[in-house]
């Protein structure tokens, strides 16, 4: 279970620090209709910066998340 546990934080992670390349790289064009129209009621530069935040909370919770399990001995 743990190992389970360790690859899901680890994948989660990566998937993250990608999306957060993405916003960084791409800027307004990466987000959807919904995160500007909806999330932050037309305001593009205020879901922008929202989902920036949210996406670095979670790396943070993902490192620690991995920094808390225990690491498989070898993974196939």
């Amino acid at each position: 279970m743990k190992s389970d546990a360790y690859a899901y934080y680890k994948q989660e992670l990566q998937r993250s620090v990608e999306r957060l390349r993405e916003l960084e790289e791409k800027g307004i064009q990466a987000l959807s209709r919904y995160d500007i129209e909806i999330a932050a009621g037309g305001d593009a530069e205020e879901a922008l910066r929202t989902a920036k935040m949210l996406v670095e909370n979670h790396i943070r919770y993902f490192e620690e998340k991995l920094a808390n399990t225990q690491q498989p001995l070898f993974e196939f």
